[in-house]
């Protein structure tokens, strides 16, 4: 975008192609996120954080990374497919990386004797 005048769009473009293939919505607590996307059809919510109890739709709790490979391996096995997959939120996906992550990183000889009850997003030079 060059410097200068910008002209802001008043009408609604048509738009390129309605299948994004990821979305990522941030807002604060509160929001109506889940609200919302409970709402999109036939979307799999997976609840990471025990949240969903608000919403309808078709959701699942998962609550631990055996529980998020379990549902992932059985959706595979039982051949379910859905349009939509929600995982709710990332805050929680991201503790339970966190969590296989250290249980990977201890398997390797940098890790052998790494603090068991470490975090390994707090590894040096950004090494976890």
């Amino acid at each position: 975008m060059s410097e200068g005048t910008l002209v802001f769009p008043t009408t609604p473009k048509v738009p390129l192609t309605n299948d994004p293939k990821t979305l990522i919505l941030y807002a604060k607590p509160k929001q109506g996120k889940t609200t919302v996307l409970s709402l999109l059809p036939n979307n799999l919510l997976i609840d990471l954080e025990n949240g969903s109890d608000h919403v309808g739709g078709l959701t699942i709790k998962v609550g631990s990374f055996e529980e998020l490979t379990n549902v992932i391996t059985q959706l595979e096995k039982q051949g379910v497919t859905y349009p939509y997959i929600t995982l709710d939120t990332t805050t929680a996906l991201e503790e339970i990386a966190s969590k296989l992550a250290t249980i990977l990183y201890k398997k390797t000889p940098m890790g052998k004797n790494f603090d068991p009850d470490g975090d390994v997003k707090k590894l040096a030079n950004g090494a976890g």
